[in-house]
């Protein structure tokens, strides 16, 4: 379990069909960089950004994670939520 200091981390264990998924976004993430590589021209391309890299699994799980959490849009927090009982009971 993580601290109470770090209560931003996750620590998880992901499936292996998940796993498999996973791979292949970074694989396809790689093959996006060299199209774009190719597109900018190679010379320019590394002089500002380097060789293309994979991305590392930390940082393409937290990218998916992030853009699925914005999607799904859930309230904050601080944000009243407004609870509306629906008590048929009576009938």
């Amino acid at each position: 379990m993580s601290k109470s200091s770090d209560s931003n981390q996750l620590n998880i264990r992901l499936d292996p069909e998940i796993n498999l998924l996973l791979e292949a976004e970074m694989h396809q993430v790689l093959i996006r960089k060299e199209k774009i590589r190719q597109d900018v021209g190679p010379e320019e391309y590394d002089l500002l950004h380097g060789n293309p890299t994979p991305p590392t699994r930390v940082e393409t799980a937290k990218r998916i994670l992030t853009h699925a959490l914005i999607k799904l849009n859930p309230p904050l927090l601080n944000d009243p939520i407004d609870v509306t009982a629906n008590d048929n009971s009576n009938q």
